[in-house]
């Protein structure tokens, strides 16, 4: 009887395929309630002022979130909005839509937003307009995040931590 060597090499070529498919891998966000994720992003910066907030559980929420959005609101399973009670340019936008794409697209709809919020206070708060240069936006997974504040690297991290990754 011939030994044949094919027996170990089958063996090393499926340890190498099951340890490329466990390892490397990128783990995904977690889905968390935006009233939650709403009061650890506004603790983040505590020069925030007084902030309103409104999120998808409201009466007519698709009418809110046009005022920041321009993406198809069948679109998006959850969001939330913060902006200054006392009409400063502070804002903070984020929304959970079903995939990375629409996410993306989420995030260009709160670029053109923060473009005409930057044109409506040039014309009566320049001080503030000019702090539109420091808006953040960014996607994470099927999140999209706008970021209007005086520490916006503050609460991207509350946000980060919050969903993981």
């Amino acid at each position: 009887m011939r030994k044949t060597r094919t027996t170990p090499i089958l063996i090393l070529i499926l340890t190498l395929l099951l340890l490329t498919a466990c390892g490397g891998g990128r783990a995904s966000v977690k889905e968390v309630p935006m009233e939650d994720l709403a009061k650890t992003m506004l603790e983040a910066d505590t020069s925030l002022p007084e902030m309103k907030t409104v999120d998808d559980t409201v009466n007519g929420p698709e009418r809110y979130f046009s005022t920041v959005c321009e993406l198809d609101y069948g679109k998006v399973k959850h969001f939330f909005i913060a902006w200054a009670a006392g009409g400063t340019a502070d804002e903070i936008c984020v929304v959970l839509t079903g995939s990375e794409a629409d996410a993306k697209e989420a995030e260009e709809g709160f670029q053109k937003h923060i473009r005409k919020r930057q044109a409506m206070y040039e014309t009566y708060d320049p001080a503030q307009a000019a702090r539109f240069s420091n808006a953040l936006t960014f996607t994470k997974g099927p999140y999209a995040c706008f970021i209007l504040s005086d520490d916006p690297d503050s609460v991207r991290a509350a946000f980060e931590e919050a969903v993981g990754e």
